[in-house]
């Protein structure tokens, strides 16, 4: 992601997430249209190892310089992290309870990983559930379900890959915390639509539930709502999950980057992948329905938790708007004591660090900018080579010594036979004129 163009990164990782998704697929298709014609479990295994073991031999053989990531041509190091970035100076990583401590304290990283968690509990909830609820409930062969289940997940969240990251990236994506704020927004909504696909997955269960004589296979409009909210589901989370997964990065220190990805990766298998099956399993088997109505009792679980993820990017939204409050604050001090210790390089920095915070949407915050702008741009018309030299003068109080000091001038000038003496008295003439004085060197 640090290489990715900061207008483009969500895309970046989107086309992480479209590589899982086609190997996901494959091996979907390889499992279920295998076992459903005669071949056996193990072989999608054993085909898995075979090409594992071939890419692992083109590694080895490709040569180091044709995997090194390279910048674009043109391009250099400090543009690829943005116009105003400040540079990263790597730091030692504290101590592993100190930074399992400052994580637990970021409720902006603790939140967008619970919305990561949920994300990948749906995509596994319905996997694991999809071919036992489409083949013992509604009876569908195999290979039908097998082909559905691309078409419809596939579908769906080849929809949510294709259109999510860039139109994050559009709208602000996730390099500075304003972005952040109004992608998090963006992120509701959608996820709304999810938790519509719930509801409305939910409808068609307990429809199928009550209705015995609704009919099976491809006739049953109750399996068609059940794909259309399915694919809703799909489509929306992961149009997200690229993201979701930036911003979590990006609200970390450097320095504790990779243990936080880690934290993440960690409570994402476990809330994830791992409760999407083993939840539904267990409360099926408590349930003590039968084994059709517990199928369907599962699914209709996995599908709730969508209602679950809109408040949980909601709290996100509070912590974001939260932290953002705070570096506005600190950017607002630091513009303050920047012009009172009249430091041109740190209020340039301090003015950079503010646009970075939208300071100006806060109250107050235009004022001091603009008052700084100011400052700097009185401080770039001094310096540049094409001014007019000039001397500092003393700016007349009054319109009396206005005229004084401009009669002594013009006397001085008339009387004066040195042409260098000429040269000041005008340069002085031309000084009191002008209220900002700059250094003459001859």
């Amino acid at each position: 992601v640090r290489m990715a163009p900061p207008d483009s990164k969500t895309t970046w990782l989107g086309l992480g997430a479209v590589s899982a998704g086609v190997g996901n697929g494959i091996g979907t298709a390889v499992a279920g249209l295998g076992t459903a014609n005669g071949l056996s479990y193990a072989f999608a295994f054993q085909l898995q190892g075979a090409v594992l073991v071939l890419l692992l031999v083109a590694l080895i053989v490709t040569p180091r310089p044709t995997l090194a990531v390279k910048l674009p041509k043109g391009v250099s190091a400090m543009e690829l992290k943005g116009a105003g970035a400040e540079e990263e100076i790597p730091k030692k990583a504290p101590a592993v309870r100190l930074q399992l401590c400052a994580l637990l304290r970021n409720r902006l990283y603790l939140w967008t990983c619970i919305a990561i968690s949920l994300n990948m509990f749906q995509m596994s909830g319905i996997q694991f559930l999809w071919m036992r609820v489409f083949v013992e409930v509604w009876g569908l062969n195999k290979n039908i379900a097998t082909i559905a289940l691309l078409i419809v997940t596939g579908g769906g969240a080849g929809l949510g890959i294709a259109c999510g990251p860039a139109y994050v990236d559009r709208r602000g994506g996730f390099s500075t915390m304003p972005g952040i704020v109004r992608s998090l927004g963006i992120l509701w909504t959608i996820v709304g639509f999810a938790a519509i696909g719930g509801l409305l997955g939910i409808a068609s269960l307990f429809g199928k539930f009550n209705t015995e004589d609704s009919g099976t296979g491809v006739t049953d409009h109750w399996l068609w709502l059940t794909f259309v909210a399915i694919f809703l589901i799909c489509a929306a989370h992961n149009f997200t999950v690229a993201a979701l997964c930036g911003m979590n990065c990006e609200v970390v220190d450097q320095d504790m980057r990779p243990f936080g990805s880690g934290v993440e990766m960690t409570v994402r298998n476990i809330l994830g992948y791992a409760l999407g099956p083993f939840l539904p399993g267990v409360a099926m088997e408590l349930s003590g329905f039968t084994t059709r109505s517990q199928l369907l009792f599962g699914l209709g679980l996995v599908f709730s938790a969508n209602v679950l993820s809109v408040g949980v990017l909601q709290l996100a939204i509070t912590s974001a708007k939260t932290q953002l409050v705070q570096l506005q604050a600190e950017a607002f001090a630091e513009l303050k004591r920047m012009l009172q210790t009249e430091d041109i390089r740190g209020l340039q920095a301090a003015v950079s660090k503010a646009k970075r915070v939208n300071l100006s949407a806060r109250e107050g915050g235009e004022a001091v900018m603009g008052m700084a702008n100011q400052v700097i741009g009185n401080y770039s018309a001094r310096r540049s080579p094409s001014s007019s030299p000039r001397v500092p003068a003393r700016r007349p109080s009054t319109v009396h010594d206005l005229e004084r000091q401009l009669s002594a001038l013009q006397l001085k000038l008339e009387k004066s036979e040195n042409a260098n003496m000429r040269l000041l008295s005008y340069i002085a003439f031309r000084a009191l004129r002008d209220p900002l004085p700059v250094k003459v060197t001859l």
